[in-house]
C-alpha cells in the first residue's frame, strides 16, 4: 500500500476482513498508479491447503513448474510412495481448517503398536535412507522417536519448542548424514 501497489489495507480490512466479498471487489478493481514500482512475487506454495490465493496481489502468473516437471528436470528427487496401513479408524477425528484436530488424532494414533509399525515400515522400505517422519503432536513425536532409538536407528527430533541451538545442531546432523531419521511436528513443512 505504501508503494501504491495495493489499496490501503487498514482501510480495506476494516470490520469485514480481507476475504469479504466487498473487499475482494475493491482489490480486483484496484489499479496501481503508473509511477508505482514493478512487483515480482516468487512462491513455492502457490496452491495452498487453505485455498487462499495470491490473485489479490498479483495479476498474472508468468512462470510456473509443478512437482512432476521439477522432478523430471532434476530439481526435486522423484517421489516413491509406500503405504503402511493399520487398523486404526480415524474417520471420527474432527477436521478444523482442512486439518485433523491434532490432540484427538494423536489420541487414536499414538499407540505403542502403531508407533512400532512406523519403525517397521522404515526398516522394511527405507532402512539407511534419510527419512523425515511427521507426527501429530509432540508427545506422539517423542514416542515415535523412542521407538526408533530402541531399534538402534540413528534418529533425532525437532518440534516447535526445540531450542534454537539444539534445532540447528539436529538439522546439521541430519544434513551431514549423522542421523538417518528426523522426527518432527509442523517444523519441516513448506520449503523443506
Amino acid at each position: 500500500a505504501h508503494f501504491g501497489l495495493v489499496p490501503d489495507l487498514d482501510t480495506l480490512i476494516g470490520e469485514h476482513g480481507l476475504e469479504s466479498k466487498e473487499n475482494q471487489t475493491v482489490f480486483r478493481a484496484f489499479h496501481p498508479a503508473p509511477t508505482a514500482p514493478f512487483l515480482l512475487g516468487v512462491t513455492a506454495t502457490a496452491g495452498r491447503t487453505d485455498r487462499t490465493g495470491l490473485e489479490f496481489v498479483f495479476d498474472d502468473v508468468i512462470y510456473s513448474k509443478n512437482m512432476i516437471e521439477l522432478m523430471a528436470d532434476g530439481w526435486l528427487c522423484p517421489l516413491r510412495g509406500v503405504r503402511v496401513t493399520s487398523d486404526v479408524d480415524i474417520s471420527s477425528v474432527p477436521v478444523r481448517g482442512g486439518e485433523f484436530v491434532d490432540g484427538e488424532l494423536s489420541d487414536l494414533i499414538n499407540t505403542p503398536a502403531r508407533n512400532e509399525m512406523i519403525v517397521d515400515g522404515y526398516i522394511t522400505h527405507a532402512y539407511g535412507l534419510q527419512t523425515l517422519v511427521y507426527c501429530a503432536t509432540v508427545e506422539h513425536a517423542q514416542a515415535v522417536l523412542q521407538c526408533f532409538i530402541n531399534r538402534r536407528v540413528r534418529a533425532g527430533i525437532v518440534v516447535g519448542t526445540t531450542e534454537t541451538e539444539e534445532r540447528r545442531t539436529t538439522l546439521r546432523q541430519f544434513r551431514e548424514r549423522q542421523l538417518d531419521v528426523l522426527v518432527n511436528v509442523m517444523v519441516l513443512t513448506e520449503g523443506t
